[in-house]
């Protein structure tokens, strides 16, 4: 017997094989089930079109994780070689998920739940790149983070042309040095913060206050050119 989990798998490959080849707006559960080589009364209770496409990001997050966990290399190297594997991944279904995106962006309600999908896919990495113990910025902040950069890179992969990923490679490479400025800034006014709390006794014009005040003005923004 199938079960929901192999149901949902096998309907939202599907789903995206069908939008490759009609768009997002012609897909049909029937069409779905029929590609799938289910049948329809398959998906009763499991999931129509709409549970479908809210299973798209979690189905290449999964993706991402069956890859060998990415533990080599510095933070950022780690993270480069994780968001890459869900890429390469998305790559084959390329036309049917910038039809299903081009359709989200005109829902409101589709794209708030978007913002969501990223920050779980940036949380996940996090994990595949073995970045989730302890840090000095709090894990919602950095996943946070990490999610304005999934939304960076995936924008850029969808104008990318040829299998080489040259646009999103090098998107990606840009906005996670950017996000790595943003956190060690944000870690520098946390701990900051913290000092401040725990010493409160200390000087004004010592030097561990004077670097606490500085520590609360952000990374320079590029120049414009």
């Amino acid at each position: 017997m199938t079960d929901s989990s192999e149901i949902m798998d096998k309907g939202v490959e599907a789903a995206l094989r069908l939008a490759c080849e009609e768009g997002w707006p012609a897909v049909t559960l029937s069409g779905v089930a029929e590609r799938a080589g289910l049948e329809l009364d398959a998906f009763y209770g499991v999931a129509d079109k709409s549970a479908i496409g809210h299973a798209v990001a979690g189905w290449f997050d999964s993706a991402m994780l069956r890859e060998a966990p990415v533990l080599e290399g510095t933070p950022r190297e780690r993270l480069f070689d994780v968001l890459m594997n869900r890429f390469e991944a998305m790559e084959p279904y390329r036309d049917g998920l910038v039809s299903f995106w081009k359709w989200r962006q005109r829902q409101p309600a589709e794209m708030a739940r978007m913002a969501v999908e990223r920050k779980t896919t940036a949380d996940w990495a996090l994990v595949s790149a073995g970045l989730d113990g302890s840090q000095d910025v709090p894990a919602g902040l950095r996943g946070v983070n990490l999610a304005w950069v999934v939304a960076k890179a995936g924008r850029a992969w969808r104008k990318d042309q040829g299998p080489d990923f040259t646009r999103t490679m090098s998107t990606l490479d840009r906005e996670l040095r950017a996000a790595e400025e943003r956190e060690g800034w944000l870690a520098r006014v946390m701990g900051g913060r913290r000092r401040n709390t725990q010493s409160a006794e200390t000087p004004s014009d010592s030097p561990a206050a004077e670097t606490a005040a500085g520590a609360d003005e952000p990374p320079d923004a590029p120049e414009q050119s």
